[in-house]
């Protein structure tokens, strides 16, 4: 199972054969090459540059000239309206998504991928969005790639921290 939560940037943790193992790196995969931006890291072309609410709110205010701060969650809710800009940033965004999931899929093959974190809330809109994404990127695989959202909410980090305890005292 991989978990990757989606807010300010990209967390992440993976579960494998029953040991959880925490803050994986995944939102340092690179999956863009061309007119980058660079992470808090320095890295350029990194998952959390493209999907994390950072990215989205940034991206939104290049492509729409907003001079003010703009929160990830309302560009968002203008691409759920109808408004094409927004909806173009987020469908670009979860195009990187997908690429960074596929990859994961290839590398480790896990059995689910589990989503959440702040940019989730809007689960209905991105899954709909990154599905199609992901399908197409996958097209010549016979295994579809689960995906699902969290229903834990803000809760997930405390749960994760639990579990991560109860490994430890094995």
């Amino acid at each position: 199972m991989v978990y990757i939560g989606i807010g300010t940037g990209i967390g992440s943790a993976l579960i494998i054969n029953n040991y959880l193992i925490p803050s994986s790196e995944l939102g340092h995969i690179i999956v863009k090459l061309k007119d980058c931006n660079r992470c808090n890291y320095g890295n350029i072309g990194c998952l959390e540059t493209e999907f994390s609410a950072n990215a989205i709110a940034k991206k939104a205010k290049k492509v729409l000239g907003i001079k003010n701060e703009i929160a990830a969650k309302d560009v968002i809710f203008e691409a759920i309206k109808g408004e094409v800009s927004a909806k173009k940033i987020i469908e670009e965004s979860c195009y990187y998504f997908a690429i960074a999931i596929y990859n994961i899929y290839k590398l480790l093959e896990p059995d689910v991928f589990i989503l959440g974190g702040g940019v989730m809330a809007s689960r209905q809109f991105i899954m709909k969005t990154l599905r199609p994404n992901l399908d197409k990127i996958n097209e010549n695989d016979s295994n579809k790639i689960n995906i699902c959202c969290t229903s834990f909410g803000k809760k997930i980090g405390i749960i994760g921290a639990a579990i991560m305890c109860k490994t430890l005292l094995k």
